[in-house]
């Protein structure tokens, strides 16, 4: 089983070591748990964050907490029912659970499944929260929407850059990176400070401002045209520039914020799927039908079943 190790690193003025973890055979992974096994086939350590791949099946681990850390569980394949908060969530691909710290939360696994494990430490990403323009603490939502093929493409990058050791391969640059992954992919308290969704680096100005109005008329019929004259460009520049700045298209980044409202409504039982639906100005229930199970993975009734009220 291959183990590399780097020399050791300056972050935040100590002394590190970042070590990446291969495993072509089975090692089993230290937890207390009930029958079953659970195998890790990949593992990525860094100064102050752990991030696993495992294959399980038929466990279920003892109810604990972390009092010092973040917990992301992404199922890449097969269920993962996920305990805490008095609830219990069965996530599969593309709907993933945080445990913020000291939170009571243990896993049921009964068919083979596939999942990403990230663990990270809670005062050092405050510490980079504030550096990065958040002075409070964030607390994340429970359930997230994870786009794992994106996911994906970060670990295999970060994996890429350690093993050609280049100057990316440094331990508080990918650790950096890690944090920055985190808070634009995963959906807290940090987004009423941040007027851009998935970014905390500071926006073009004028970009900035299309992206405000678009979080503060997300329920109106919003045009190409009329971000375009918030933004005071030409139609080319306005796409390449918002692209390169948030990561999505205008319209993907306004489709964005209109499934995360749709999550939050659909967690209550005030308005039908179809008032959801008309109250975001989707073109129709179609549309919107379509667009959550693109984004979300499943369609807002099977969401409202499983997270609803």
């Amino acid at each position: 089983m291959p183990r590399m190790a780097l020399s050791s690193r300056s972050f935040h003025g100590r002394s590190v070591a970042l070590s990446l973890t291969i495993c072509p055979i089975k090692k089993q992974l230290n937890l207390i748990i009930k029958g079953g096994n659970t195998i890790i086939i990949y593992k990525l350590s860094l100064p102050h964050t752990d991030l696993l791949i495992d294959v399980a099946e038929e466990t279920e681990d003892e109810p604990h907490e972390h009092s010092d850390k973040y917990q992301l569980l992404i199922p890449l394949s097969g269920k993962v029912d996920s305990h805490f908060s008095a609830h219990c969530y069965s996530l599969k691909n593309g709907t993933a659970s945080i445990k913020n710290p000291s939170v009571i939360h243990w896993h049921t696994i009964k068919e083979k499944a596939k999942s990403v494990i990230i663990s990270w430490n809670r005062e050092e990403f405050h510490n980079w929260c504030i550096c990065s323009g958040y002075m409070d603490e964030i607390e994340f939502y429970e359930i997230q929407s994870i786009n794992t093929t994106e996911f994906m493409k970060y670990i295999n990058k970060w994996t890429v850059n350690y093993l050609n050791d280049n100057n990316n391969a440094e331990p508080e640059t990918i650790q950096s990176e890690v944090f920055e992954v985190l808070s634009k992919l995963t959906t807290g308290s940090h987004e009423h400070k941040n007027c851009s969704l998935f970014s905390h680096v500071v926006l073009d100005q004028y970009i900035k401002q299309s992206v405000e109005y678009i979080h503060e008329h997300y329920t109106d019929n919003i045009s190409l045209e009329m971000l375009m004259a918030v933004s005071k460009q030409s139609k080319y520049h306005f796409i390449r520039s918002f692209k390169k700045h948030t990561g999505y298209s205008p319209y993907n980044y306004l489709l964005q914020v209109r499934i995360r409202k749709a999550q939050e409504l659909l967690k209550q039982k005030k308005l039908s799927i179809q008032e959801i639906s008309e109250q975001l100005s989707f073109s129709s229930q179609s549309h919107f039908h379509r667009s959550f199970v693109n984004i979300i993975g499943i369609t807002p009734s099977e969401y409202r079943k499983n997270y609803g009220p």
